[in-house]
């Protein structure tokens, strides 16, 4: 059996087997090996095609091991497997116990879906919840929002100070009221383009080749999130440049004693202009040409805008609405508005306070 597919098939179970070298079961069949993990909330199984029976090793029908032998034996060393009394084996000098073929189910019985979706539908699907990620909150005390939603045509996003949203292929069923936890997402973007996505009651199915993820949902729901999509703007600037610049606002961010808020200050006043203060005395700043459309200033030009914005969130927003980004503002206190080339996308970004 080749190595590198069993070190990939280990990476992926790594976040729930591997930080506590939780045990892995083990299930030989003929066209290879089933590696199963799960926790409290995930199960993750992943086929390694190989011979079972030739090769470097030989399996039980159903075992388990420890995650750090499975990846003792991807590295090439030696991994002795001994069968020992009373239904246990030992690998790697680690006892563990031998499963009968009725003490290890492959799956928690047949789930009832409400919605499916297959092919590039649900490639579609993935994609959009795995770029939502930034903006998908991790606070403790909002526990129900900690995910994002897979709405009928949009999955969205918020951690109450930014919002990602994206189209994605209309779906028919009724749509759940849970919302999709973070370590679920987390645990998507390591895993190939799903080919299947189900989702049931209490829990959601990606399938892909030779994986299989369910994790459990997140009771909760978003609030209406078009209502906080600003429906008009007074300045509007289109700024192809603003991904790198806003990249480049946030590493300087990264380099700087800036206080408790990370904010760049920008005007826009026929460029995009930014500039990051330290506590210090320290600074940085950049420009980038940009198209401003806004209020007369009453002498034919156009009122400058001063504001406040996250720089990190800025430059994931940028990210995920594409290049030619174009931003749509109110006041200086009111919710920023990006667009770009990536269709069916849209970000909200909170300003915050200059002084």
């Amino acid at each position: 059996m080749s190595t590198v597919p069993l070190k990939k098939a280990l990476s992926i179970l790594k976040p729930i087997a591997g930080p506590a070298d939780k045990p892995v079961l083990l299930i030989a069949h003929p066209d290879g090996v089933h590696l199963v993990a799960e926790d409290a909330d995930h199960r993750i199984a992943v086929t390694v095609p190989g011979s079972v029976d030739g090769g470097k090793w030989t399996l039980p029908p159903r075992c388990v091991l420890p995650h750090s032998a499975l990846s003792a034996l991807a590295t090439g060393a030696r991994l002795d497997v001994d069968i020992l009394p009373d239904a246990k084996i030992r690998a790697g000098g680690v006892v563990a116990l031998r499963c009968s073929d009725d003490a290890a189910p492959e799956g928690a019985g047949a789930i009832q879906y409400r919605r499916e979706v297959l092919g590039e539908d649900a490639a579609a699907v993935g994609a959009a919840l795995v770029a939502v990620l930034p903006s998908v909150s991790a606070d403790g005390c909002r526990v129900g929002l900690n995910g994002a939603e897979w709405g009928r045509r949009a999955v969205v996003a918020t951690d109450g100070k930014r919002l990602m949203a994206a189209s994605v292929p209309e779906t028919v069923g009724p749509t759940n009221r849970h919302v999709i936890a973070r370590e679920t997402i987390r645990l998507l973007d390591r895993l190939p383009v799903p080919t299947s996505i189900s989702e049931g009651e209490t829990v959601i199915d990606v399938r892909g080749d030779g994986y299989h993820l369910r994790g459990r949902l997140t009771e909760g729901a978003f609030p209406d999130w078009s209502m906080v999509v600003p429906k008009a703007w007074q300045h509007r600037a289109r700024v192809p440049g603003l991904g790198a610049h806003a990249a480049d606002a946030a590493k300087a961010i990264r380099g700087m004693d800036c206080g408790k808020k990370p904010s760049v200050r920008v005007v826009v006043n026929g460029a995009w202009e930014s500039r990051v203060d330290a506590v210090d005395g320290g600074t940085w700043s950049a420009a980038v040409d940009c198209q401003h459309e806004g209020p007369d200033d009453g002498s034919g030009g156009v009122q400058p805008l001063r504001i406040g914005l996250n720089a990190r969130f800025l430059a994931d927003a940028c990210v995920f609405v594409g290049g030619g980004v174009e931003v749509e503002f109110g006041d200086a206190l009111s919710p920023v508005l990006l667009a770009g080339t990536a269709p069916g996308r849209l970000a909200i970004i909170m300003p915050m306070r200059l002084d």
